[in-house]
This record gives structure tokens, C-alpha cells and sequence, in this order.
């Protein structure tokens, strides 16, 4: 048994880039680190010396919504004083949810215009406070101070729940490693071909959702699957179980940079043990060589599982709608709110699920 992942020999969605931890603007810093964006530059100036005189750092100003983002993504700042009417392709409110929501970095709103006019989406985008100009030096610093403290709070209970989570995937995995080894023993002691046949596929359905909670455990509270990086363990868990019997199959893993919630990589990995396992199985009879092709690529809104074989295809009574393998696919596929087809053909089988990206 051989298997190799897709390399399309350039940047596309399917190439794998490796990250290796931050970089040097992410570390932490004793000192806070501030982005000041308003578009009148005294403002800024004034800003800068009201922040480095308190003991902050000045990160850097920007004029527009659109410098004050693309700061906040480089500099990485601790925090962002942002004023609301800006030039730019937005205004500061649509800035401040950028950089809240998708940089992760706190925002104070500081603006000539009061709250009451912009009340419903200042509320929809939650800023870390509101300055109204014009402002005294003390209201600036008490609001940057309660800024930072309820940033460090959140990331101090963030921190806490990472390692509960952590904790709680970690006892999952072993205990579903646990099943899986007891599993192995008892197969390997049955006497019935069928009954070691029976606590194989439950021990490989086992083993997939150890997997699952071995990935979550390693990226830490991320509630999402890497997904190329669990079907290639998964994959590569199956071809390594599947004995001396499938040594003339060669299985290729083409997956699209995707990340999928856990409660949709759980059946979909399920799903791909059944569909795999199967066709290493059935599909190559005798002393026949052969090839496996599993595809995961995102259409759309959408997601798709393919499991290609160039075998013999479906053989009569193999695969069956009523039996077990089937009757669980079929079962996941509804649990993903998807769909589920197989053909088979002259070239082989395919098996295809799709199933929706969000719920």
C-alpha cells in the first residue's frame, strides 16, 4: 500500500503553507503597544504624545479606514484608537469590526459625533470604548486603561478554556484509543472470520474518531478541523491497517485547504473510513493493482467527498443499500444535511457526499 497527497507545483488553493508560530509583532509586550487613525493629522500627534508620555508605545498613525486596517494587520497593535468618519472605502465603524472581528486587536472609538446618532451599529460592532471629542487627557487614558484590562481579562479566560479543552480532547482520544486497542485483542482472538471481519471495521471507525480529537487536542480551543491535515492522518491510519492484501493499491489524497467545525469533520471522516476501507476491500480482487482517489474540495457553499477506484466496481450484493457500511453512510450523510450517490462502471466506483459548509 502506497499514498501520496496532491501537489499542484505551485500557489493554489490545494498547496499546504507551513506556519510556524508568530511572528516577532505578535509576541506579548510589556509595554502596550497603541495604532492611533483619525484623518487630521494634528490629532494623531496629539494622540501619539498624549500615549508615549503616559509610558505606552506608539505603533504608528494611519489617515484612512483603509491604512488603519492594513496597520492593524501588519503592526499587529495591542490596541487601536480609531476615529469614525474617515476617508476610505468604509467608515471607521466597518474598520473597527475588521480589525475586532477578523484581526482579533480591541478598538476605542474616538469621534466628534455622538453616540446617539450612530447607536445601533456602534452596538452591532462592540467597540472596547467610545471618546467623545472633544475629550480631556484623562477620559483618553481611562478609557485606554479599561481597554487594556478587559482585553487582558478575555484573553486570560480564553487561556483557561484552551486548556480545558485541550484536556477535555486529549481524555476523549485516549479513551477512544482504549476501545480501539481492546478491540484489536478481541479480534485477534475470535474465532469466526466474520466476527474479526465485525471488530476490524468497529475498531477503524473507532480509530477515526481518536483522530479527530488527537487533531482538536493539538490546535488547542479552535472548535475546527484542518482538513487536509486530518484526512491525510486518517488516510494514511487506513493504508497502514490494511494489510499486505492491499500492497498493490495506490491511494491519492487531493484536499483543498479547508477548514470544517467539528461536528461536520466527525461524520465526514467517518464517512470517508467506510468508503475507503471498502473499496481496499472489494475493489481489487486477486493479485490486481489499482488505484484510489479521495477528493475534498469546497463548492461553493457547499462541500464534496469523492472516493474514486479504478477496480472492478460494484460487485452483486457488495455494498448493499441495506447493509451496515450503507445504512451508516446514509445515516451521516443526513446528519451533515447532505446527500449521498454511488455508481460504478466499466472504470470502477464512485462515491460521492456533499453536504452543506455551514448548518
Amino acid at each position: 500500500m502506497h499514498w501520496t497527497t496532491q501537489d499542484t507545483g505551485g500557489p493554489s488553493p490545494r498547496q499546504v503553507f507551513a506556519c510556524n508560530g508568530e511572528t516577532g509583532a505578535d509576541a506579548q509586550r510589556a509595554v502596550p503597544f497603541i495604532l492611533v487613525a483619525d484623518d487630521e493629522a494634528l490629532i494623531c500627534a496629539q494622540l501619539g504624545e498624549l500615549l508615549e508620555g503616559a509610558g505606552y508605545r506608539l505603533a504608528g498613525t494611519a489617515a484612512s479606514t483603509d491604512q488603519a486596517v492594513a496597520q492593524a494587520r501588519a503592526l499587529r497593535p495591542d490596541l487601536v484608537l480609531l476615529d469614525i468618519v474617515m476617508p476610505g472605502q468604509g467608515d471607521g465603524l466597518e474598520a473597527c469590526r475588521t480589525i475586532q472581528e477578523e484581526l482579533g486587536i480591541p478598538v476605542i472609538l474616538v469621534t466628534a459625533h455622538g453616540f446617539g446618532s450612530y447607536m445601533g451599529r456602534v452596538r452591532g460592532t462592540a467597540p472596547y470604548g467610545y471618546v467623545l471629542k472633544p475629550y480631556s487627557d484623562e477620559q483618553v487614558l481611562a478609557a485606554v486603561e479599561v481597554a487594556l484590562a478587559r482585553w487582558r481579562s478575555e484573553r486570560a479566560v480564553a487561556a483557561a478554556q484552551d486548556i480545558r479543552v485541550r484536556e477535555s480532547h486529549h481524555r476523549a482520544k485516549n479513551s477512544f484509543m482504549l476501545a480501539h486497542s481492546l478491540l484489536r485483542l478481541r479480534q485477534d482472538i475470535a474465532d469466526s472470520p466474520q466476527t474479526r471481519e465485525t471488530l476490524a471495521e468497529a475498531a477503524s471507525q473507532i480509530h477515526s474518531l481518536a483522530k479527530i480529537h488527537e487533531h482538536l487536542h493539538g490546535q488547542g480551543g479552535l472548535d475546527s478541523v484542518d482538513c487536509r491535515q486530518y484526512l491525510e492522518e486518517l488516510v494514511g491510519g487506513l493504508c497502514a491497517a490494511a494489510g499486505p492484501a492491499a500492497e498493490r493499491v495506490g491511494v491519492l489524497l487531493d484536499v483543498e485547504d479547508l477548514r470544517l467545525p467539528a461536528a461536520k469533520a466527525i461524520p465526514c471522516g467517518l464517512i470517508l473510513n467506510e468508503l475507503l476501507t471498502n473499496s481496499l476491500k472489494h475493489a481489487f480482487p486477486g493479485a490486481r493493482n489499482g488505484n484510489v482517489r479521495v477528493t475534498l474540495t469546497r463548492e461553493g457553499d457547499s462541500v464534496r467527498l469523492e472516493v474514486c477506484d479504478d477496480g472492478v466496481g460494484f460487485a452483486p450484493g457488495a455494498c448493499r443499500e441495506g447493509s451496515l457500511g450503507m445504512e451508516l453512510v446514509s445515516a451521516l450523510a443526513e446528519q451533515l444535511g447532505g446527500w449521498f450517490r454511488r455508481s460504478s462502471g466499466e472504470r470502477g466506483a464512485t462515491c460521492r457526499l456533499e453536504f452543506p459548509l455551514s448548518s
